[in-house]
């Protein structure tokens, strides 16, 4: 009830003013509070301003690709023996689910990063390609593929990379974004630990198969996968699904179009909370998401699968993340492993 004025029993306008005018501002902070800051400006501001550290809070890199932060946490690692058993009476072979561990795993993400919110598309890979004159394991013959490369639109998941392309670029783009100051404190850009990947997959969801829940009906029109009516053939354009294909993250195509590379050397036991970093004792790497030929026992949340470093196809791509360097011993593993092939332009 409006407060009135005690002599005229009538509604006080000035009082009706102030309070239309905390409420506003009391909704504005809402909202300011709950919706996705974006930053079009340097993101080195980010390490100061923890308004830019909430969940879903997003600043552009300067490859135009938006970064979204992901804070720490607790989630559900792996898969329980039910879903394994779901996933094989969905046609799942026993080799394709052995390695997701015998049950679930209290993981915990200790540090919050940034990821893309969609796969690398064809056309920023393209800027680092003619910025730094890098030719990829494919073009030099080094990589083993599985079919040779074709030409895709630019706002394609690139595909047929090898996780040392995958590390090149990143390594490029720290360099680039250092130098231009664009760069958070203490991070870089690296490939997501396939614990950080499968944390940011579940999008605040435990314990589910897929990030919307446990039916595979439900992905219709969220996801590119086999027997989806989407495209059992090729990789469709990022994000096309749009708010029906996010995540509770606001990740797009965590899920389908293309597998994607992960920081971690492959561990056969399961999925670990620390980066599994063994490089030397295992030149396989682990691939995460499933794509536009996976089926649904295939495309769940908990699957793995292992890839050579120099192994590339064309459902194999990558999202690059931006955090902390998770170990000195990785960078030192990772220098001596691959070939420093990237030139920065003059």
């Amino acid at each position: 009830m409006p407060a009135a004025d005690p002599q005229t029993k009538k509604p006080n306008p000035k009082r009706i003013g102030d309070v239309a005018i905390i409420v506003a501002v009391l909704a504005l902070a809402g909202f300011l509070w709950w919706a996705p800051v974006r930053v079009s400006i340097s993101p080195a501001r980010v390490a100061s301003d923890p308004a830019f550290r909430r969940p879903g809070s997003i600043f552009t890199n300067s490859l135009g690709a938006e970064m979204v932060f992901i804070p720490p946490g607790e989630f559900i690692l792996g898969s329980t023996p039910q879903e394994r058993a779901q996933a094989r009476a969905m046609g799942a072979t026993e080799t394709q689910v052995e390695n997701e561990g015998d049950q679930p795993r209290r993981t915990q993400v200790r540090h919050g990063f940034w990821i893309g919110r969609t796969e690398l598309t064809v056309g920023q890979w393209q800027q680092f390609v003619n910025d730094a004159h890098y030719q990829s394991d494919a073009v030099t013959g080094f990589a083993i593929l599985d079919s040779y490369p074709e030409k895709r639109p630019e706002d394609h998941p690139m595909a047929w990379i090898t996780w040392r392309d995958a590390v090149a670029f990143c390594d490029w783009l720290t360099l680039r974004e250092q130098r231009a100051n664009r760069l958070p404190e203490r991070c870089i850009y690296r490939l997501p630990s396939e614990a950080e990947w499968e944390y940011a997959c579940r999008g605040g969801r435990q314990g589910a198969m897929f990030w919307w829940g446990d039916s595979p009906a439900d992905g219709r029109g969220r996801l590119n996968w086999s027997g989806n009516g989407v495209s059992a053939k090729s990789t469709c354009p990022v994000d096309a699904f749009g708010a029906r294909g996010r995540n509770g993250f606001g990740l797009a195509d965590m899920l389908g179009n293309v597998r994607e590379l992960c920081l971690d050397a492959w561990d056969a036991a399961a999925a670990a909370e620390v980066l599994c970093a063994d490089y030397t004792k295992s030149k396989a790497r682990v691939l995460k998401g499933g794509s536009f030929r996976s089926f649904a026992f295939d495309a769940r949340i908990a699957r793995r699968w292992s890839s050579l470093y120099s192994c590339g196809g064309s459902d194999i791509g990558f999202r690059v993340s931006c955090g902390i360097n998770l170990s000195n011993e990785v960078t030192r593993v990772l220098q001596k492993l691959v070939v420093p092939k990237a030139k920065s332009s003059p």
